[in-house]
């Protein structure tokens, strides 16, 4: 084989050697959704809090159920909860203490019952 030849064969062979160093690069930690489902017939702006800092999340409006990633500074605390405020209202509810685990998924139901239990799957 000449020297051209080995040269084109292993320039073939480089975007897959690529390929192959991004898949087995580290790998990024899964995200922590909250997921809310809202049972009222209000619309509540959601936060979490964490020992200090307090991050919104975003509203979920009456009736309806809405997905939201955990903010990246709150995935590093201990444990956390949720906040819901109702709007236009003094309505305020807080969530149990959770640990929000990488890839996880942490469910809370804003029903009559005022229960504040989340559920936390992997």
């Amino acid at each position: 084989m000449s020297p051209w030849t080995r040269l084109a064969a292993m320039m073939a062979l480089l975007p897959l050697a690529g390929c192959a160093e991004l898949q087995s690069g580290p790998s990024v930690a899964p995200s922590t959704t909250i997921r809310i489902a809202n049972r009222t017939p209000r619309a509540y702006l959601m936060s979490v809090v964490g020992d200090v800092t307090s991050r919104p999340l975003g509203v979920v409006p009456a009736l309806e159920m809405r997905e939201f990633i955990l903010p990246r500074a709150m995935r590093t605390r201990g444990e956390v909860y949720l906040v819901a405020t109702a709007r236009n209202d003094d309505d305020e509810r807080e969530s149990i203490r959770f640990h929000p685990w990488s890839g996880a998924v942490a469910e809370w139901t804003l029903d009559a019952t005022r229960l504040r239990a989340i559920v936390v799957r992997r």
